[in-house]
């Protein structure tokens, strides 16, 4: 029986400006864009919480749960498009219309009038914004009202009432822009009313071809981007290296401040057409910061200056020098500059200075000494100002990285409580947004995570660390589409970013994909070859294909950089895998004794002692020590997979079924399609004597991508080894995955 619903909804129309004409001029070359245009635009629509219904044509229905994730996805939509075509030298242009209203679900699709007239707003859209209705426009806030242009109430077809009507842009709307579009309005409302007298026609469009003839020779405003290079320390043994981080902070903030203009680093290999320079100098008892810009073209410098200054004004210096780039910048490409204060110019000079060497350490890959170090840094900031909104983001940063390595309770709560103290101080700052974002991922409150990140990229379009947390949260709520397209958008704005590569070599692991995996990893090595995680990372996707001697000799280079917990337990899994479980257990003992608290320590050493004679008593111990610590992180996220299978394993091996099969019951109501989970899965069964759900979720794992190699290594299969249904599905003697 068919089931109706009534439910408020947002819902957007797009259109892809001038296809017709494409499709005349080549109809190929039409179809490329239009492709290029949906990978564009859907995933941005899905990563706002928004849903595709429908394409018709070059137009995209859409639907949003709230108005503000589909003018956030509007907003995002008509940047991401400007960046697109900047970098592909296209003209590739939307219009969008949205409204909010009542509509009526009914066996998954949706009817009424409300969109009905979305559909009507979108042909009315400016093609650098998006044409809303009223009911959008009151549940703005007030800073993006502020950059709305009402429009009238024009008559729409086949819709009763006539609605008020805005044009929303991503950016503050200037003098002109107003003029156009109620320059506009008079052309709709003439046409809807063609009574009017034509002496006020002729004297509309005489102003009219006034006003807007420049606008038709000039192309519609493009993005501009600078590559920020480097920042030369030219007095090393003088002057702290964290001083060049303020400086390039610095910049960044105050060239947020031009619509239209966009940093990027060497590595993004963007191709900015100017390059931005920068050093800083001490002389005696003062200090020279200077910047010079160059074109790539042909390297010759068009712009710069320097400013001299005592070094214990280090901040107003460097917030002149910003400042003088900024206007330069902004005269070159002839853009506004919107003038707004640097928040660091009130912050305290020495809170300032522990911030920047608290920055220098957490550049570095994590460990504990440099987590420890950052945390008492950031602490000795907030000591000096404890108003300083940053370094509780950064403080926040470092404890949760802490809990990561340590899996301490109370390390969550000082996140939580550092992430906290930092949105009550400043939400606007995009760091707060985004470690809000990591914590609210890591405790299983997804939907918390995704607008965290969400705000986090509205405050900075081009924030990788907002769009790799995102894409890891689509990941594990099993959205991996969106989860793969909002990776390639973090690798696209910086592709020399060796976190961004990581992130994306764990969800090519995570969904099967071990050859691309182990091809991301390695450009994590060559990126940061004295890396512990990047080795780990490579010897894990060898592993995964089976490439046991060239794992080896990962792990092995990995444990001459650090014998950290993580890289020892590593090395005892191969040992494991191997079968040598005398080694690997001793090696897993090490790997508790740096980290005591991990459940799945101890639970592997659980699992090599069980393989070893004579070691029973040892190996139960094992699995109460690991049960007991299961339940504690257990405490923290109670949707965290992983553990809850490791729990359902050591309470099927312990003999208590029952509360196993309960765990699993748990674990699916997660809908994980995770196929690593698999494996535990099917152990879970063969701990509680169920072979028929062994052989069941062995196969599903095979079909989802899981090594076969791997299922072939494991001992606890040794009771359905010789099965004719087992050998089948391992290939033995055929490919290793």
């Amino acid at each position: 029986m068919s089931r109706e619903t009534t439910r408020q909804l947002a819902i957007m129309f797009t259109d892809l400006v001038g296809y017709s004409s494409m499709m005349s001029a080549d109809e190929r070359n039409a179809i490329s864009q239009l492709e290029d245009y949906r990978a564009l635009l859907c995933p941005i629509i899905e990563s706002h919480g928004g849903t595709v219904i429908e394409f018709a044509g070059d137009s995209i229905f859409a639907r949003f749960n709230t108005a503000t994730g589909a003018v956030d996805a509007g907003i995002e939509i008509q940047r991401a498009l400007q960046r697109y075509n900047h970098q592909h030298n296209r003209q590739l242009r939307a219009r969008i219309g949205v409204h909010y209203g009542r509509v009526l679900e009914k066996d998954d699709h949706i009817y009424g009038d409300d969109i009905n007239i979305a559909a009507r707003l979108e042909p009315l859209g400016d093609p650098r914004g998006i044409c809303i209705s009223e009911a959008v426009y009151i549940e703005l806030d007030a800073s993006l009202q502020q950059n709305c242009v009402a429009y009238g109430r024009p008559l729409l077809k086949n819709i009763g009432d006539n609605l008020q009507v805005y044009h929303l842009f991503p950016d503050p709307v200037d003098n002109r822009k107003r003029l156009q579009l109620r320059l506009r309005r008079i052309g709709h409302y003439l046409g809807d009313h063609p009574a009017v007298s034509a002496p006020l026609l002729i004297a509309v469009l005489s102003f009219s071809i006034y006003l807007l003839v420049p606008v038709f020779f000039k192309p519609t405003a493009a993005a501009h981007y600078v590559e920020l290079g480097e920042i030369s320390n030219l007095s090393p043994e003088e002057m702290p290296e964290y001083y060049t981080i303020g400086i390039a902070d610095e910049i960044r903030t105050r060239l947020k401040n031009i619509p239209n203009l966009y940093l990027s680093k060497p590595e993004d290999e963007v191709g900015a057409d100017l390059i931005l320079t920068s050093s800083i100098e001490k002389m005696a008892d003062q200090v020279r910061i200077s910047y010079q810009i160059t074109r790539r073209e042909d390297g010759v410098q068009i712009g710069g200056a320097s400013i001299d200054g005592r070094l214990e004004n280090m901040l107003t210096l460097q917030s002149e020098l910003a400042l003088k780039v900024a206007t330069e910048l902004a005269g070159e490409f002839d853009l506004k500059l919107v003038q707004k204060d640097s928040v660091k110019q009130h912050v305290d000079p020495e809170a300032y200075q522990y911030y920047l060497q608290a920055r220098e350490y957490a550049k570095r890959p994590d460990d504990k000494q440099t987590l420890a170090t950052s945390v008492s840094l950031y602490r000795k900031a907030i000591l000096a100002d404890n108003g300083f909104a940053a370094a509780y983001a950064g403080l926040c940063d470092s404890y949760w990285g802490m809990y990561l390595l340590e899996r301490h309770a109370e390390l969550v709560e000082q996140a939580e409580q550092a992430c906290l103290e930092a949105e009550a101080l400043n939400a606007d700052l995009a760091e707060v947004q985004v470690a809000l974002g990591a914590i609210y991922n890591g405790r299983g409150k997804w939907q918390e995570s995704i607008s965290a990140y969400n705000k986090a990229i509205q405050i900075e379009p081009r924030n990788l660390r907002a769009f790799v947390g995102l894409a890891d949260v689509y990941t594990h709520i099993n959205k991996p589409k969106v989860a793969e397209q909002t990776y390639k958008r973090a690798l696209g704005l910086q592709p020399g970013n060796w976190e961004a590569w990581t992130k994306y070599g764990s969800y090519q692991v995570e969904t099967g994909q071990f050859d691309k995996a182990e091809k991301s990893f390695r450009k994590v090595v060559e990126l940061i070859p004295d890396s512990v995680n990047a080795y780990s990372n490579l010897g894990a996707a060898l592993l995964y294909l089976g490439d046991f001697k060239q794992a080896a000799k990962v792990f092995s280079k990995q444990a001459e950089l650090q014998p950290s917990a993580d890289i020892i337990s590593n090395a005892a899994t191969m040992y494991y895998y191997d079968g040598d479980f005398e080694r690997s257990a001793r090696m897993y003992k090490m790997a508790i004794e740096q980290a005591p608290q991990q459940c799945l320590y101890w639970s592997n050493l659980g699992d090599a002692l069980h393989q070893l004679p004579n070691r029973e008593v040892e190996a139960l111990d094992a699995d109460e020590w690991a049960l007991d610590f299961c339940d504690r992180e257990l405490e923290i996220n109670p949707e965290n997979h992983e553990v809850l299978l490791i729990k359902g394993k050591l309470l099927a091996r312990s003999g208590r079924i029952g509360e196993a099969l309960d765990v699993v019951k748990a674990y699916n109501l997660l809908n994980s399609k995770y196929h690593l989970d698999k494996l535990d899965l099917a152990l879970v069964f063969l701990r509680s004597g169920d072979m028929g759900a062994v052989k069941n979720t062995l196969e599903q794992a095979v079909q989802q991508g899981y090594p076969r190699v791997l299922i072939l290594a494991e001992p606890e299969f040794a009771p359905v080894r010789n099965e004719p249904w087992f050998k089948a599905l391992v290939n033995e003697g055929g490919s290793n995955n």
